[in-house]
Formats: structure tokens, sequence, C-alpha cells
């Protein structure tokens, strides 16, 4: 893959006296790792203080906020927000890996064909709450001195132990679509679906505009919305000219997954993080009918969306791997607004880069803020403990953690308050 953001040029942008200060929000492309982004990030910013704040696989993409200068103190931080991620799930086999990156371990065909669209769906919300998760043998946790992915490689066996995680929201964004192991998935959003079936149907009819949805749409008994066999025939069959080693799935708006892989590496690479699985050669498993839907998931820290879509399989007991993933959201970062490293290198060299840095005390605008007094600015800067009476705010119930600013509306820490001494302590100091 070419190197979107490149890295001629760095050495120059080195030697500039330029100074950033704060987040950028990067998109990850397919194909980088997050240590990638981080080393192109500091040739482009001319910034050598720079860190992520959670990684992303190779083979995912989405938002990694890039913090630069003393916005890297947040890195800890942000990395324990809750995060919102959309991934394609592929029922009817499990992996080693959990996403179609490993081998195959185990298939579910049998019971797959017995599957409906409300079991599914009734599955995947089923995970919403807290659950005790068994993170994948292929991770970075740590047993014994040593990364679980490393010991997985050298063939020893590990037994990671089941951790609590919260699934804050999980729903499903798509139709659930038949097709086979070797498809290549495309996306169309639910409006462009309902458009081209229209255009299909006013050439046969003048029916209405509310027919034409009915014919797309049909409605379970629990009023989620399908698109139904009939209707993937006018986007998927032969009218609308897509080949049949092409699976189209409509997803609900609000859905990002259309994003996925438009900037990014080639499809024909999406078996090849680790190395080139076996099955990825086999034409009898190739043809193997699965089935495919893309769920969204809010969660908290340390929850793998490659061990909920496995859950979810054993749960409907047809198995499943994940095949893509996306971040949308970190914090308060949004994929809406994040850059791809060719954009952050064009804007780089306007000198437009440093305006799309976000603030540091932006991450913590959910906190209360507290200002000092003009004289007590220094206590702040050093980074002592203080009193109610060192703030501008009158303060009869205490909150804590604060944002705290001098006078002047420099945000320099978080602090943090403590009951038995009834003062406020530094819990993350931002000074340079």
């Amino acid at each position: 893959m070419t190197d979107p953001a490149g890295t001629a040029g760095s050495e120059e942008w080195l030697r500039n006296d330029r100074y950033m200060d704060g987040i950028i929000n990067i998109y990850k492309e397919q194909g980088y790792t997050s240590h990638d982004v981080i080393a192109r990030m500091r040739g482009i910013s001319g910034q050598r203080r720079a860190g992520h704040t959670g990684t992303l696989d190779p083979d995912a993409e989405g938002v990694l906020p890039v913090c630069l200068g003393t916005a890297t103190r947040v890195v800890e931080m942000l990395t324990d927000t809750d995060k919102v991620y959309e991934a394609v799930v592929l029922l009817g086999v499990a992996t080693d890996t959990e996403d179609i990156s490993g081998e195959i371990l185990a298939y579910g065909q049998e019971k797959l064909e017995k599957l409906r669209d409300i079991d599914i769906i009734e599955a995947v919300e089923s995970f919403r709450g807290e659950y005790m998760q068994v993170p994948p043998v292929y991770s970075a946790i740590k047993q014994g001195g040593k990364k679980l992915c490393e010991l997985a490689r050298e063939g020893k066996e590990s037994a990671p132990e089941a951790r609590s995680v919260k699934i804050k929201e999980i729903e499903v964004m798509s139709n659930v679509k038949n097709g086979r192991l070797s498809d290549r998935t495309e996306f169309i959003k639910a409006t462009s679906a309902v458009s081209e079936a229209k255009n299909e149907s006013d050439t046969t009819s003048k029916g209405s505009d509310s027919e034409v949805v009915g014919a797309l749409y049909k409605r379970d008994d629990d009023s989620y919305n399908n698109v139904n066999n009939e209707s993937s025939d006018i986007i998927c069959g032969n009218k609308s000219g897509i080949s049949a080693d092409k699976c189209v799935i409509s997803l609900k708006n609000g859905s990002y997954m259309d994003r996925f892989g438009v900037t990014g590496g080639s499809e024909d690479d999406r078996f090849k993080r680790n190395s080139d699985p076996e099955w990825s050669r086999d034409e009898r498993i190739l043809s193997l009918p699965v089935k495919r839907f893309v769920m969204r998931v809010e969660c908290s820290k340390g929850t793998y969306i490659r061990s909920l879509c496995r859950d979810i399989g054993e749960k409907l007991g047809c198995h499943a791997t994940m095949e893509k993933l996306i971040r949308t959201r970190v914090g308060n970062l949004g994929i809406e607004t994040s850059l791809t490293l060719q954009e952050a290198q064009e804007l780089a060299g306007k000198g437009e880069l440093e305006g799309t840095l976000t603030s540091t005390d932006e991450c913590f605008m959910d906190l209360p803020a507290l200002h000092t007094k003009e004289k007590y600015d220094a206590v702040l800067e050093n980074g002592n403990i203080m009193f109610f009476r060192h703030f501008k705010e009158y303060i009869k119930e205490p909150a804590s953690p604060v944002r705290v600013y001098t006078s002047k509306g420099a945000f320099l820490a978080v602090y943090e308050f403590e009951e038995r001494r009834k003062l406020y302590k530094p819990l993350k100091m931002f000074t340079q």
C-alpha cells in the first residue's frame, strides 16, 4: 500500500520551531497500524510528542485521536472513555483470531439455515448491559509478562480470564443478508435503496411512494424493518448490474459502514493481516453459505468487538466472526470531523493543520469548571493543592473531578476533591 501521508519533508518540518498542542481527530485507514499513524503524524505536524488514545487493529478503520504536545497527558484518560463501533458480523464460521484473518475452527451452516432475522436481532440486543467477556487469544493482554498474541503465535496455550464489560447500546444497523463466504460486501443506505427501487418501479407502473417503500421493506411482528428477499433482488440482481460475487447490505440511516475501505486498502487484501489463511484458497469453503449484518455498539473500555461477535454466534448456535470494524466515536470525537492522513498532510502544507486541533479541555466538557483568582494563578501553575478560597466560584457542594483554569481562562489541569481534607488536588496537569 502506498503511504497516503508520506514522510517526505518530515525532517524539514521537524527542524521548524512549530509547536502544536492539542488533539487531531485522525481517520485511520485499513492496512495501517496505530503506530504507523503516530509516526506519520510526527512528521506531518513537526511535533515529536505524540500518542494515540486506543489501538485499532490494522484491518480496522475509524477514529484514532492523536494527542500532540501537552495533550499527550490526556491519552490515559481518553483511553478510559466510552467508544462507539460498527461491525460486520459474519454468521456461520468461527476463527481462532475471531475475525476473518484467522483460521476457521468451526462451522455452523446447519443451524444457520433455520435462523430467522428476528432471532438474530433478539440475540444481539440481549447483550445490552454488563456481561463477563472472555478476551480473544490473539490480543495484547499480558499473561505471565507476555502478550497473549505472542503466546498464540508460538503455539503455546493460554486461558484468558473473563472480565466484566459494559455494552451501553447495541443495535442491528442493516438487513440480514444471505451470501457466500467469498462474497465481497458493499453497502447502500436504505434511502438510496428506496430510490433505486422507486426508479425501477417507475418504468413498469405508476405506484405511489408508499407502495414502493412497502415493496422494499416488510414489517415483522417486532416492528423491525428488514429488506426482504424480493427487494434484495432489486438491489443485487441482474437489473442492477451488480455481479453475483458481491453482497450488497442495506444500511439504516445513521450508519457509517459505507465509508469502510473507501480510502484504505484493496478489498482483495481482506484476509491478509497476519497471514493468508489456508481456507481463503479453498473453493469449497469459500462457497459455504453465510449470513451478514451490521451492528453498532457503544461500549466501555476493554470491550473486544471481535469477542462480542463470537459470543453472539455462540448464543445463536451457528458460530460467528468479525468481518469488518469501524470506530465511529471516542469520547466526544466523532467520525464526522475526522481527517485522513492525506488530508492532514495537505492542510499542513498550507499551514492550516493547527486550526483543526481540538483543545485539550474540550475532552472534559462534561466536567464542571473552576477558575482561580488572579493572585492564586501561580498556585495552580505549580500544581499545588487548592482550597475553596483560591477560586472565583462559590463552592457550596464540591464537584469532582473538575476542569481548572487560570484567572485569564487558560486551561491547566483536572483536579479532584479530597473529602477528608476538604481540598482539591491535581489529578492531571497540562502545563508545558
